[in-house]
Order: structure tokens, then C-alpha cells, then sequence
């Protein structure tokens, strides 16, 4: 099970990338690592929903901290969506440092213990991000694809 909130939570991890000015876009990859975190475990009919409280660490094409609070509600198709805020602080590449707080809203799949998860900045005038994330469930870390816009 934490396995899933680590694989949930990167994907939102990467929404809440901010970005500081105009004019750039770059793209890359990088990895998201778990370093603590909470979970409530309970069910709603079929589905698994998890309350989770997070902190993870970002490095490469987003590199900082993020501090996220989610709901994420499994589906027994496999489906993952999450739901919830967060806080990144740090850098993106070709953007620079910046703190950004949004709330977000995210899907994936899994299938065979393998995460498969899109994700978009909600627009503001910060810019926007978006990209992917993918990885075994059984590992709290993911590799994390991406474009910013800023």
C-alpha cells in the first residue's frame, strides 16, 4: 500500500512545480524519492482511499522539496486519482528557484505493480508544467518526465 501512495504522490509532486517567469521552455527527467509520510487507509464501496501527508525530494529537471497533503482514491480498474495541495519549493530547469503552492488534481494507472501517471499545472500566471511519471509500485522511487513553461 505505500508503495501506491509513493507512486500517487509523485504525480502530484510534479503538479506543484511552479514556475518563475516568461519566455523558457525546457524539458528533462528526474527522480522523486519518498522521505516521509502519513497514511489513513479506508474504503468507499469498491475503491481504497488513502489520506495521505508527504514529503518528498526532487532532483533533475525539478530539484526542491515537496510538502503535499492528497486523497487518493484507487479504483478497483486500476485506476489512481489523487486529489489534494501542495507546497514545491526549489528550482526548475531553465526557470530557476521558486515556491508555488497549488491544488491539483491527477490520474493514473496501474497495471502489472507499474505506475503509468500524467499530470498538468493548473494555469495560472506563474506559467504551467506538465509531464509524466512512472515506476514499480514496490519502490518509493520514480522517474519523473517533464516540460516547463515558463
Amino acid at each position: 500500500m505505500k508503495a501506491i501512495v509513493a507512486a500517487c504522490v509523485l504525480a502530484a509532486a510534479a503538479l506543484l512545480a511552479g514556475v518563475a517567469s516568461a519566455g523558457n521552455s525546457t524539458s528533462g527527467t528526474g527522480t522523486s524519492t519518498v522521505v516521509s509520510e502519513s497514511v489513513t487507509t479506508s474504503t468507499h464501496g469498491p475503491n481504497t482511499i488513502l489520506d495521505v501527508k508527504a514529503t518528498r525530494i526532487l532532483t533533475g529537471v525539478l530539484a526542491g522539496t515537496v510538502v503535499e497533503e492528497l486523497q487518493d482514491t484507487i479504483h478497483p480498474s486500476g485506476v489512481i486519482t489523487v486529489k489534494g495541495a501542495g507546497t514545491f519549493t526549489g528550482t526548475l530547469a531553465g526557470c530557476g528557484s521558486t515556491t508555488y503552492v497549488i491544488p491539483f488534481s491527477v490520474e493514473g494507472h496501474v497495471s502489472d505493480g507499474y505506475l503509468t501517471a500524467g499530470f498538468q499545472s493548473v494555469g495560472n500566471n506563474a506559467g504551467w508544467f506538465h509531464g509524466g511519471a512512472t515506476g514499480l509500485l514496490s519502490d518509493p522511487f520514480l522517474v519523473v518526465s517533464a516540460v516547463t513553461r515558463c
